[in-house]
């Protein structure tokens, strides 16, 4: 199990990075300059689902 770890705390971050990013060129409006990385995640938004699970499996890793 401990070698799972290190494992871990490699994907966490490039799974955050790869769902800031695409979450960002999927939606047409988002600017990171002026928008928060939560308006991603906001009701309504485009592939909020797809980007659900990307966050999600980042908390998993970051547990």
């Amino acid at each position: 199990m401990k070698k799972i770890y290190p494992l871990l705390g490699i994907i966490g971050p490039l799974t955050y990075i790869i769902a800031v990013f695409m979450g960002g060129a999927l939606r047409g409006d988002y600017n990171p300059f002026y928008n928060s990385i939560s308006e991603l995640l906001i009701p309504g938004s485009p592939n909020l689902l797809v980007l659900s699970i990307l966050f999600a499996i980042y908390n998993v890793s970051l547990i």
